[in-house]
Formats: structure tokens, sequence, C-alpha cells
């Protein structure tokens, strides 16, 4: 696994999820840019409530 800090702009809406014993998560895909001017598409993924329940507010509908 790689850790990162990563910016950008989250595509679609983010998804809640449950995992093993209960615990809860928040996925969501995010378009940023790279170094040289293109763009990746990166999951995000978050644990703490509060991180989760920023992410999920940051919803925003797929493009047409």
């Amino acid at each position: 696994m790689i850790e990162g800090l990563i910016s950008g702009t989250i595509v679609g809406l983010a998804e809640s999820r449950q995992g093993k014993n209960e615990t809860s998560f928040v996925l969501a895909k995010v378009k940023a840019s790279a170094g040289d001017g293109d763009s990746l598409m990166v999951n995000g993924i978050a644990f703490a409530a509060e991180a989760c329940a920023a992410v999920v507010s940051f919803d925003f509908p797929a493009p047409p």
C-alpha cells in the first residue's frame, strides 16, 4: 500500500460501506492532476468518522 496526499475533484457519489467487524468506511473516486499535466483517477478511502462525514458531504452527481 502506498500512502499519499492527493488533491482533486470527487467524481460521482462517495459510497459508504461496512467492513469486517462492523467497521464503517467511505470510498470515493477522485480525478487528480499529475505533475505532467495529465489527469489520474484514484480511489480514496476514509475510515475516521469525521473524515467519512466530510467525504460524503462533498458528493456531486456524476458528469453526463
